[in-house]
């Protein structure tokens, strides 16, 4: 025998089952409050080992892993740097 939604989920007493519509869902989401975003003090240092774009796993000896370098290789200037923004 099972128990009820209301026992097994106590969060379904106080969001009741919503009509199945977007407005429903965005309005559950609108409700609940912010999430902190956490914010980096600034740009870590990258560890011998890892790529310089993207932190992954890189050669020994290679500033940027395959991928990286392929993508600098083919559109040269082009390539994101997540630690310049």
């Amino acid at each position: 025998m099972q128990a009820s939604a209301a026992a097994r989920f106590p969060s379904a007493a106080r969001f009741p089952p919503a009509a199945g519509s977007w407005d429903s869902l965005r309005a559950l989401c609108q409700a609940a409050p912010p999430m902190p975003v956490p914010v980096a003090p600034g740009p870590v240092p990258v560890a011998p080992g890892l790529c310089q774009v993207c932190t992954g796993p890189a050669r020994h000896g290679c500033a940027r892993c395959y991928q990286c370098e392929l993508h600098a290789q083919s559109a040269p200037g082009l390539l994101a740097d997540a630690k310049s923004l």
